[in-house]
């Protein structure tokens, strides 16, 4: 279970690393500009930080366990893109 906290510590991190570089085509898909492409890096962290805020009193009473199981299915199926039909 140690094992396994750390290895989501370093969560945000490595999200923000394999995020970073796609900004220059998230805006160029969405015609916006990068500087509004860098409103959805922000958007980012502050999911994580109230997400800890929220959760956080939640696992505390039901144990991490299961908190984090069902954080790692929502993130799963967030990730999950259909198909562009092409």
């Amino acid at each position: 279970m140690a094992v396994m906290l750390a290895l989501f510590l370093g969560l945000l991190p490595v999200t923000t690393d394999l995020y970073l570089p796609g900004l220059p085509a998230l805006a160029a898909e969405f015609g916006g500009a990068v500087g509004q492409a860098q409103l959805t890096l922000s958007g980012l962290i502050l999911a994580f930080g109230f997400g800890q805020l929220l959760l956080g009193p939640v696992s505390d009473r039901v144990g991490r366990r299961p908190v984090l199981l069902a954080g790692l299915r929502a993130r799963g199926f967030g990730g999950l893109r259909p198909g562009d039909g092409a």
